[in-house]
């Protein structure tokens, strides 16, 4: 947890920047109660399946978060999900 800066209020770690790999392990395993290796070993795990998804030319969805899209190289655009509040009907 991160201490917002005027209140001191706690606030999640991703709240204020981007999550790090580091983060990213230790929240995963506070949640499974893995160890932190465990869990950046499948944080490695899932980016190299994403990147191999791309690199294919497929999409890779984040179920709840958005598709991660295949697009010029080396860079790769996010299609974030949008609220089903938010969908045309």
């Amino acid at each position: 947890m991160v201490s917002h800066p005027v209140v001191g209020a706690p606030r999640p770690c991703y709240h204020w920047g981007a999550m790090d790999k580091d983060d990213l392990a230790s929240r995963l395993a506070r949640r499974t109660q893995s160890s932190k290796a465990e869990a950046a070993d499948e944080v490695d795990r899932v980016v190299h399946q994403i990147l191999a998804k791309l690199r294919r030319g497929e999409r890779a969805p984040l179920p709840g978060l958005g598709t991660f899209l295949p697009g010029q190289k080396p860079a790769f655009e996010f299609e974030p999900q949008k609220d089903p509040s938010e969908r045309e009907k």
